[in-house]
């Protein structure tokens, strides 16, 4: 899994590098159009920081789902629902004072976020795929529940988070096509609770509705 997270980020980053590097390329036809998107998206996730004290391994469960409403042909706002899902199990042997306990560790984390956004669109365009940036801003809760043994752990937790976006959109009509981005959500230290932070990569349709 993390070996084709690490291709997925290096395409993504690739064929987006073309915006930034070239000025030959043809421009898209700009629609000063409202319209109205709605996309949905599978991600997978790979834990960074803190985090993998908790957990290393990849998640391949998350999901997304957006809605938004472009300015102009360069600018819009929205917001989206996401949920991802790590787990990992790993067999730990404690040592205290008095005794020596041994066991099975299973350790779970679904982080749930709500958030803001607004993306802009780069003016170049290849074969009509358009390159984007965004900023999330908004909340996320996380539960972190661990067992050992017969012993039961759990915290629940709300964050403030921001997450930066690099995504591409390729169009397979007017009206529908797919997306693929990379992200980095943070969920920032709470009084009780650590800095929460992972890569995220999805893929995914839209669907954009005229107004």
């Amino acid at each position: 899994m993390k070996k084709h997270l690490v291709l997925y980020i290096v395409l993504l980053f690739s064929v987006s590098g073309l915006w930034a590097q070239t000025d030959s390329v043809n421009v898209i036809q700009e629609s000063t159009n409202k319209e109205i998107t709605l996309d949905a998206s599978w991600s997978t996730a790979l834990p960074m920081g803190q985090m993998t004290d908790e957990v290393k391994t990849t998640s391949g469960r998350g999901v997304q789902f957006g809605i938004s409403q472009n300015v102009n042909n360069r600018l819009s706002f929205g917001g989206n629902f996401a949920w991802q899902m790590f787990y990992e199990k790993n067999y730990e042997i404690y040592i205290d004072e008095n005794s020596v306990f041994s066991g099975w560790q299973r350790n779970y984390i679904n982080a749930f976020s709500i958030m803001a956004n607004t993306k802009y669109y780069f003016s170049n365009s290849v074969n009509n795929i358009k390159a984007y940036l965004s900023l999330e801003i908004g909340a996320s809760i996380i539960e972190n529940y661990q067992v050992v043994g017969l012993y039961e752990f759990k915290e629940l937790e709300w964050h403030f988070a921001i997450t930066p976006v690099l995504g591409l959109e390729i169009p397979a009509t007017n009206y529908l096509g797919f997306q693929v981005y990379i992200k980095y959500p943070n969920s920032f230290k709470s009084k009780s609770s650590f800095h929460y932070s992972w890569i995220n990569t999805g893929i995914g349709m839209y669907v954009k509705i005229p107004e």
